[in-house]
């Protein structure tokens, strides 16, 4: 299926909130953190993107998808339309 084909099916109709890492930088790690651990409890979906990979994640992070960089709008979507499925 191509990428477009995904988007426009699998995709539409979902809002999703993305927090690009240049704005976490200066953030301390602490509190990026931190932000992953509301998500969980409210139960968002969210996945990490990261250019240090799985290996980079908390053990308990580690269930989370993650969109290693430098990826590009196919790979955040192929990644967000497994959640429709979920009901998302």
């Amino acid at each position: 299926m191509t990428t477009s084909a995904i988007a426009q099916s699998d995709v539409q109709g979902l809002r999703l909130l993305i927090v690009e890492d240049e704005v976490l930088v200066g953030m301390a790690l602490e509190r990026a953190l931190k932000m992953a651990d509301i998500l969980s409890e409210r139960s968002f979906l969210y996945l990490f993107a990261t250019g240090y990979g799985i290996e980079g994640l908390r053990e308990s992070d580690k269930d989370k998808p993650v969109l290693q960089k430098s990826y590009n709008f196919a790979d955040l979507i192929r990644i967000v339309a497994r959640w429709r499925p979920l009901g998302v």
